[in-house]
């Protein structure tokens, strides 16, 4: 016996078909991601700033935080820090960002674009002192030419910009 009424079942359907489908942004160029950073370079130097200061700080090995978490996940900061770190973020208009301790000093990374379903996805992080080790390589990481329906391997690039900065994608089948 179905718990659903089957006059209601085809609305349901139509809404799940159109949230697994319509709601995803496309890839963005990498082009486009390049220019972001540029523009908004004064920003990311902010965010570095500050948040590279709170690792220090506070000693934080890792954390990765949406906005609506920092409350729970940053909780040892003064309400005065955690108010400047999510205003620096937001005016980057980005929702997240990770803070990690690493043998080249503080690593962070915010998310810029990204499209996953599971396990299996496609991620483009602006990432400093990254630990990406394949350097972005304009003939093999041409993203308009590869058959993302053939795609069976994972796959990243780095794509350095400036003051150590970088554009980090991340390709999971």
């Amino acid at each position: 016996m179905s718990l659903i009424p089957i006059r209601k079942r085809p609305i349901g359907l139509a809404i799940l078909a159109l949230l697994s489908t319509g709601c995803v942004e496309p890839r963005p160029p990498l082009s486009e991601v390049e220019t972001f950073y540029f523009r908004n370079q004064e920003k990311f130097a902010a965010v570095q700033q500050l948040a590279c200061g709170l690792q220090q700080k506070y000693d934080i090995g890792f954390v990765f935080f949406r906005l609506n978490q920092i409350q729970h996940k940053l909780s040892q900061l003064t309400d005065g820090e955690r108010d400047k770190l999510i205003a620096s973020i937001q005016a980057l208009k980005l929702n997240d960002l990770r803070i990690e301790r690493t043998q080249q000093g503080c690593l962070l990374s915010l998310t810029y674009w990204d499209n996953w379903w599971g396990s299996s996805g496609q991620i483009y992080d602006f990432t400093f002192k990254t630990n990406v080790q394949v350097q972005f390589d304009p003939k093999r990481h041409n993203l308009t030419q590869i058959d993302w329906s053939q795609s069976q391997q994972s796959f990243e690039f780095s794509k350095p910009l400036s003051d150590n900065w970088s554009i980090d994608f991340l390709h999971a089948p």
